[in-house]
């Protein structure tokens, strides 16, 4: 149900763009939401292919900020709603998330 709050929903879509649509048709599979430091941060799947297609959506509660990256057959894209990034955003492009 994540995808369905109002706020975030608003926010994702002026930060993804068109990207808004995949993520939410796509997001299958999810690990559990992690809230550590007043980060948040939630990491989906596309079902039966979660190592090539898949999703983090990354809050900063302190700054109000939000991140995010897409994954689509291997081809990652970042999205950051100030233009910085966070070191979890690096990780989930490289793999190590």
């Amino acid at each position: 149900k994540l995808l369905e709050n109002p706020v975030l929903t608003r926010r994702l879509k002026k930060l993804l763009g068109n990207r808004y649509n995949f993520l939410k048709e796509t997001w299958a599979v999810e690990s559990p939401i992690e809230v550590k430091k007043n980060i948040f941060s939630a990491f989906g799947c596309q079902a039966h292919n979660c190592g090539s297609t898949n999703f983090i959506i990354i809050i900063d509660f302190s700054k109000n900020v939000i991140y995010s990256g897409v994954r689509e057959n291997d081809n990652v894209k970042t999205y950051s709603e100030d233009g910085s990034n966070t070191r979890k955003l690096s990780d989930f492009v490289t793999g190590n998330s």
